[in-house]
């Protein structure tokens, strides 16, 4: 038995590294240089209109092909897809070139589950967490561009790349009052500045009437 015991703990020490080593990868920002002869952009106000676009990172493998579409001002756009599909990097390039702000709701789910943690709730109980999601004040501001989020007035967000927390955020993502508080708080955002808006159910629950969406 000790020794089932201690092939156990190595197998459970090996996997909190590899997590670990995972994590800090995902939270490397990518690096974009752009091509010697790229086009310089001014930032786009008004109608964006995009006409038969192609685009590869790497020559003959498109990552983009034939993509047109018509945005106008107040109108949303939605990217969906898979884990790891390019969502994210994508969202902030758009928002650097159009020169306007980029919403990580999965931030939001991190500081929830980061404040959850902190005040003890058991991420499991998701009663506990639907009544609890009642007293606490969730805001988001942007500063140089950055993304922060603060709780009760307290700004989190360099609280929110940890493995604990990364987890957390999947298991308050569970509860209902969570995802309806949270929504509520993205739509009203998208509603009141121009904005690249990236995270779980986007253009099916919170932006569902986005004229473009990406798969």
């Amino acid at each position: 038995p000790i020794q089932n015991l201690a092939e156990q703990f190595n197998w459970l020490q090996s996997a909190l590294a590899s997590s670990e080593k995972v994590f800090s990868i995902m939270d490397i920002q990518p690096q974009m240089t752009d091509a010697p002869d790229a086009i310089e952009l001014d930032e786009v106000k008004g109608d964006i209109e995009f006409r038969d676009v192609w685009f590869s990172y790497v020559p003959g493998e498109w990552v983009l092909q034939g993509v047109s579409f018509h945005v106008e001002p107040r109108q949303t756009v939605a990217f969906v897809g898979s884990t790891g599909s390019g969502k994210s990097t994508t969202a902030k390039k758009i928002a650097q070139l159009l020169g306007i702000n980029y919403m990580d709701t999965g931030a939001m789910y991190r500081a929830v589950a980061y404040e959850m943690m902190k005040r003890g709730v058991d991420l499991t109980d998701i009663d506990k967490i639907n009544a609890e999601i009642r007293d606490i004040d969730l805001t988001v501001s942007y500063s140089d561009g950055a993304q922060h989020i603060s709780i009760d007035g307290r700004d989190v967000t360099d609280k929110l790349r940890t493995p604990e927390v990364s987890a957390g955020a999947s298991a308050v993502a569970k509860a209902g009052n969570v995802r309806e508080y949270l929504v509520a708080i993205q739509q009203k955002t998208a509603n009141q500045y121009d904005m690249v808006m990236d995270g779980r159910d986007i253009g099916t629950v919170v932006l569902p009437d986005s004229p473009a969406k990406f798969f």
